[in-house]
């Protein structure tokens, strides 16, 4: 798997988009999560790329949910991209996670997948 940070100063603070590329599946799931929390700790909104991820697996929704939980509750916000990437899109539908009402009470997003329909296309 493949990384790349890239950080701009905006009017709101400092955001940055985090392209993948390559496959996250639970053998990439250390790297991936190192790789999600350092850039969470640079940024005020993170854009989280994955347009050009291959192989993907539950252990990916998993860090991607674990990222949104800590991202809220250090007030900062986190996006998710992926463009037509129908690996991505079929692991959310079929793991259950498309539609799903706000995971965390008060949140800014509600839940990452929540608008999943809109993200995934």
């Amino acid at each position: 798997m493949d990384h790349s940070l890239t950080v701009h100063k905006t009017e709101t603070g400092l955001e940055g988009w985090l392209l993948f590329d390559g496959d996250m599946t639970m053998v990439e799931a250390q790297e991936t999560a190192q790789t999600l929390f350092a850039a969470i700790l640079e940024v005020n909104t993170l854009n989280v790329d994955l347009q050009h991820v291959g192989a993907v697996d539950v252990s990916l929704i998993q860090l991607l949910c674990s990222a949104h939980r800590e991202c809220f509750l250090s007030g900062k916000t986190i996006h998710i991209v992926s463009g037509a990437n129908e690996a991505i899109r079929q692991l959310v539908e079929r793991s259950g996670y498309c539609k799903q009402l706000g995971c965390l009470s008060g949140a800014k997003e509600g839940c990452l997948w929540q608008t999943c329909k809109m993200d995934m296309q």
